[in-house]
């Protein structure tokens, strides 16, 4: 079982923040995420991240074939301050990987940016 991992801090909705190639042939069979998002204002700020195949976000497109996991989170204050959203969670998966294909960690921003969102995403693959 090979390990790998996925970092990125964003604070803008980004296409391929992170990558990494896988190094062996296998089957990717689970996703952990550990996510912080720090929030500040009164409008819903939230995100949705993704591991995907492919370096272009796709997880709010209709037939897509290259997502291998998405988390989502969304938070909304009613008033002024500061707050902390996180979660940590792990799904099991089984999908197909060729030794050299590339995984992308991409990040779409929901309303109104947050001010931070760190993102590690452990990938299992045997």
């Amino acid at each position: 079982m090979q390990t790998y991992q996925l970092y990125k801090s964003f604070t803008t909705s980004t296409n391929a923040g992170a990558q990494l190639q896988i190094i062996k042939a296998g089957r990717i069979l689970g996703v952990q995420w550990a996510v912080a998002q720090g929030v500040d204002s009164g409008s819903g700020e939230g995100f949705i991240l993704e591991v995907s195949l492919v370096p272009i976000f796709q997880s709010t497109t209709n037939d897509a074939r290259g997502v291998v996991s998405v988390v989502t989170s969304e938070l909304n204050m009613v008033t002024s301050g500061m707050a902390m959203s996180g979660l940590n969670l792990f799904f099991p998966v089984d999908v197909p990987v060729g030794a050299g294909q590339l995984l992308y960690l991409n990040y779409l921003t929901v309303g109104t940016p947050p001010n931070a969102t760190r993102a590690t995403c452990l990938i299992q693959v045997r």
